[in-house]
């Protein structure tokens, strides 16, 4: 029961965000920024914002309140939505703390691994998605016709 009651206050966490302006108010802030880059540097900034996000917010309730706003950023600059929420997800998927991820805290608290080791690791790993994503999943999406 209290996994359930987890997962509905992370997804609570966005749809209050989402009520209150938080989306709209993160899409005005971020459309200035981002407004004439090109397709490949948007999706750079998506992931980018999503690893940020993850020390700030669950990765559900990010889901939850961050969705709509990349998704109506992407309809801004006149690109499918779809490559930017990808990218998006695949940053919420990156972790450094071993507290973010159920595996990784249970290896941490073994003490199989040290903070450094995993923090050294983990780090390279976001490093290392980001320049899969731009070399792999970036020319596929371009040759399916998603971007």
């Amino acid at each position: 029961m209290g996994f359930l009651v987890f997962i509905v206050a992370c997804l609570g966490m966005g749809s209050v965000a989402v009520h209150l302006g938080a989306a709209k108010w993160f899409a005005s802030l971020v459309v200035p920024l981002i407004d004439g880059l090109s397709p490949i540097w948007l999706v750079l900034s998506s992931y980018l914002s999503a690893v940020a996000v993850n020390f700030m917010l669950t990765p559900l309730a990010a889901v939850s309140a961050l969705s709509l706003p990349w998704a109506e950023i992407a309809q801004h600059v006149n690109m499918n939505p779809l490559p930017m929420l990808y990218s998006f997800l695949y940053g919420l998927d990156q972790y450094i703390f071993p507290y973010e991820y159920a595996l990784y805290m249970y290896i941490f608290s073994t003490g199989y691994i040290t903070p450094k080791h995993m923090f050294k690791g983990l780090g390279l790993r976001i490093l290392f998605v980001a320049v899969i994503l731009m070399l792999l999943q970036v020319p596929y999406w371009k040759l399916i016709g998603l971007m």
